[in-house]
């Protein structure tokens, strides 16, 4: 935990916080704060600030926010579009989108999808959201992403892919749109380039990526439909946490 994050609907009528167990036994044995040592600290989504801890012991942390005047980083620009995975591979992808600069998350259903993996437990709100903050705390930065759960590949598309047009105008690029796919023939390099020339802050960028089968002919085909660039890793066929850590990481690159 590089900073503590909490909700401000955590701060009772008395201005304090206290903490889950997970943060009170991190602020406590790894930490190792004592009543009147101030934290780096933020709210989750919002402003940084400094946490001062009121008491400690072996059954809560309770802390205070205090505002700070640190600025605020960049926020992330870029989206993910996931066709569902494994739940143990989601349960692994969620904590890594907070530090590779995630803004949205957009969870579909595709042709190759086990149609039981939205009965996850995880996908419900009270499972993720701790998961996000808790890669947002080792991220140092407050920001974690919207997740949106959309099984209809058709229309999530439809209702999402218009907002990144835009991207175009700016830079010689067909759209800030790219589908990963073993066989893409735009090369990662050019798309870093395009990505960060001149651009500050950085436009929107919506990244697609599929599951373990990957997408049918008819997705790619709807991808294409609406100018998605097919962006190749290589040959050698990814999981779908690792292409998502590979690509995430690659596109943050300055």
């Amino acid at each position: 935990m590089n900073r503590l994050l909490v909700w401000k609907t955590e701060i009772d009528a008395t201005g304090c916080v206290t903490l889950d167990p997970r943060r009170a036994k991190h602020v406590r044995e790894v930490l190792k704060a004592k009543a009147g040592d101030v934290l780096k600290a933020g709210f989750v989504n919002g402003a940084l600030a400094e946490a001062c801890v009121v008491s400690v012991d072996e059954t809560q942390c309770i802390v205070t926010m205090r505002a700070t005047n640190e600025p605020l980083p960049p926020p992330p620009t870029i989206d993910l579009l996931l066709a569902m995975p494994r739940p143990r591979f989601l349960d692994r992808i969620l904590p890594q989108l907070p530090p590779l600069g995630v803004r949205r998350l957009f969870l579909c259903d595709a042709v190759r999808v086990e149609k039981h993996y939205f009965g996850s437990q995880l996908l419900k709100p009270g499972n993720y959201l701790p998961v996000l903050v808790e890669g947002a705390e080792q991220s140092g930065q407050p920001f974690i992403p919207e997740v949106r759960l959309e099984r209809n590949l058709r229309r999530l598309l439809a209702d999402i892919a218009p907002d990144y047009e835009g991207h175009a105008r700016i830079l010689a690029h067909p759209d800030g749109k790219i589908l990963a796919h073993p066989d893409g023939e735009t090369r990662l390099t050019r798309t870093l380039a395009l990505q960060t020339q001149g651009e500050h802050p950085r436009k929107p960028l919506l990244l697609a990526i599929g599951c373990e089968g990957g997408w049918v002919d008819s997705e790619i085909a709807l991808f294409d439909s609406y100018g998605f660039t097919r962006l190749s890793l290589g040959s050698r066929i990814l999981r779908t946490d690792t292409a998502c850590v590979a690509l995430l990481a690659l596109l943050q690159h300055p």
